[in-house]
This record gives C-alpha cells, structure tokens and sequence, in this order.
C-alpha cells in the first residue's frame, strides 16, 4: 500500500472514494485544519518521493531484502449477511428518514428533547458553560460528559418544567486548569419530539435504497449492498495487514539518507505551516497540541520519515519483483479511471495528473496493484508474476 495511507488509522479511508481523493481526506482529518492545502502544503498529498522517480531502474536490494512471500497470513473472506444485519440496515435508513413530532409525553430514554441550560458555580452564573435551546437525544453519550449527566436527569420531565440539577464539573471543564468542583444547572424544558418513522412502501423503498425496484427485492438489494461494503471493509483490512506483514518481515540493511531528508522536511514544514497558522512557534505549538517539546517533535518527524522510506521501498522492491509496472500508458489510463470516478471534480486523466502529480499517481497506482497482488499470493490464487 502507498506511504502516506498508512498514517495513523485515524483517517482509515471509505473505499467509495478512489485512493487519490481518500489521501486528501485522511490528510485533511489527520492535521484537524482545513486550511492545510490554503497554506500551500500540497507536498503532503505526494505520497511519492521524487529520490525514488527511476526506481524501476535502480537496484534496492542493497538496501532490503523482501520476506519470504509464503509466510504471508490470510483471513478468508465472511460473504454472509445476516437477516438482523439486514433489518438493522433498513431500519437505520428509515429514521434517517424520519421527523421529529412534538408530543405531549414525558421526556423519555430515545427521544429528543429542547432545553435551556444555564450554570451557576457557588452561585455565580457561567454563561460560557451555559446554554439555550439545545436540542439533544436523551439517553444518548456525548463526549461532554455533563451534559450526558444532565440528560439522564432530564428523563420524567415534561414541557414546561423548570428544575435545577446538581453536577460535578470535571477538571478543566470550566476553564484551563480549573479543578474538579460541584455546579448547579437550571434547566428548563422547552420541547420533548418523537421521531415518526415512514411508512414502507414501493414509492420509499426505491428512493431510500439505490438499486431498489419495490418492497419485493428490498431485502436482496439490501443484503447486496452490506455484501459489497463487508468486502470493501475486508480487502482494505487485509491490504493493509499484507503489507504491513510485508514490511515487518523485510530485512532492512541501510535507508538513502537524501529520501529520508526528504519525507521528513516535508512533515516539519507542516507542523511549521500549522504553527505559524495558530501564530504559535513551533516550539509553542508542539507543547499545546502535542505535549512535547520541539526535540522531541522532530525526533518522532525523523522516526516517521524512516518509517514511510521503509514501507516506500517495500511499496517500489515488491513492484519491481512482481513485475508491477507504471508506464505512462497505464498511469494515464489510471487518471482518467479517477476522473471519471471524482463526481465532477475533474473531467480528465490530464487534469488529475496535473493537480496530484506523476509521483502521487504512481505510488498510488502501484498502491492498487500491490495490493491485488499481495491478497492474490496470500490467497494462494497466483505465484509469482503479475
């Protein structure tokens, strides 16, 4: 698999996407700031390093040997889908579809409640921890842990009721550095809704499931789709466990320096694009988001920079070895498979060769193949040879 896709699994991609635009969106999550290609840090969505531009005419074996290819592990495919997965997948879509119907009924576990919220700390009100006209599920866990208490005690109350509560603020809640300490909140009901599915019919059924024709195939085009996605979500597992396997079983004799420079002054310009962004030094920026010092930051860069030359030149020495290749008739016919896949956002191969680059498109083609491959050796389906 391509470099940059194995960052941290915190952007684990949706394979509705093609690998190119999956980078972008991992990128995206992973650095929390949508302003990341504002800044001009295009060179992170180039998984490719351009050290590494002839790799099919160099020799990497002096610089790692690949494992023994027998030794790869394989977990076979579950095609089943099960009659509960099926109605759960219905009856998500029908709430998806749902409204919200004001009642006059109590405020219960499941249903969605609007209150005002307005916090007093030893008597002094905190309009900052305050709040009107929240509407939230009650019963549900949010990660603001008082307001998951305050729902629970929301539960029997009905429209109109006024009430305080008691709750324990965790440290940090109501400011940087501020303790533990006991508040009160008055809540007011405003509204309590229920949610009133639709009614099933051919008409429903067609718009809610792509694929549908009527109430007569619903459960076959929807046991089709969780099939295809649970297959999705089984070779992306599975690819990135091959290669992951692949790299872990590759004895490794020495990294080129220059591509390890490389990776990582594209990973501390970055962080330093971050920083200046928040108007922090990096030092600064790495003590607040990070907690760590800038020595300490740099030598997890440098650790990442050697991490993603390994797996590149797995990525490149497992390429060569197969007999993957990417000429230039094959990665054009690559960016327009991309273009024609992107919703709009492109109309040709050339502009998608133009926007991501050559380097980014071979690593990622290469990315695709190897993956294919790894799953068809570890499968037993091929030996040797693309």
């Amino acid at each position: 698999m391509g470099t940059c896709r194995r960052w941290p699994s915190l952007f684990r991609r949706s394979r509705a996407l093609p690998p190119v635009f999956r980078r972008v969106f991992g990128l995206l999550l992973a650095l929390v700031l949508a302003l990341v290609l504002a800044l001009g840090l295009v060179s992170m969505t180039s998984c490719g390093s351009k050290h590494f531009r002839g790799f099919f005419e160099e020799d990497l074996s002096r610089y790692l040997t690949l494992p023994d290819l027998s030794t790869l592990t394989y977990e076979p495919f579950d095609g089943t889908v099960s009659d509960s997965e099926i109605d759960a997948a219905i009856a998500q879509r029908l709430e998806a579809a749902s409204e919200l119907i004001e009642t006059s009924s109590p405020v219960s576990s499941g249903c969605t409640v609007r209150f005002d919220r307005f916090c007093f700390i030893d008597g002094e009100s905190f309009p900052s921890l305050s709040e009107e006209g929240g509407v939230y599920v009650c019963g549900a866990s949010y990660a603001d842990d008082v307001l998951t208490q305050l729902l629970s005690g929301l539960i029997g109350k009905s429209k109109g009721e006024v009430f305080e509560l008691s709750v324990t603020l965790p440290s940090g809640y109501s400011g940087e550095g501020s303790p533990s300490r006991p508040a009160v909140y008055r809540i007011t009901v405003l509204a309590v809704y229920e949610r009133s599915l639709p009614e099933l019919t051919d008409e429903l059924a067609v718009s809610l499931f792509p694929g549908c024709t009527g109430l007569s195939d619903l459960r076959s085009t929807v046991s089709a789709s969780l099939l295809a996605s649970k297959r999705s979500d089984w070779a992306d597992r599975l690819g990135s466990s091959l290669f992951r396997q692949l790299v872990d079983g590759s004895e490794l004799k020495s990294l080129p320096s220059e591509v390890c420079t490389e990776h990582f002054e594209d990973l501390y310009r970055t962080y330093s694009s971050l920083a200046e962004a928040e108007s922090l030094s990096l030092e600064d920026y790495a003590d607040k988001y990070l907690s760590q010092d800038e020595a300490a930051l740099e030598a997890s860069l440098w650790e990442r920079a050697r991490e993603m030359t390994t797996e590149e030149l797995v990525l490149y020495s497992f390429a060569k070895q197969e007999g993957i290749t990417a000429t230039e008739e094959e990665l054009s016919a690559y960016a327009s498979s991309l273009a024609a896949s992107s919703d709009g956002m492109f109309s040709s191969g050339e502009e998608v060769l133009a926007y991501y680059g050559r380097e980014a498109l071979t690593s990622d083609y290469l990315d695709e193949r190897v993956v294919a491959r790894l799953i068809s050796i570890a499968s037993g389906e091929g030996q040797g040879g693309d």
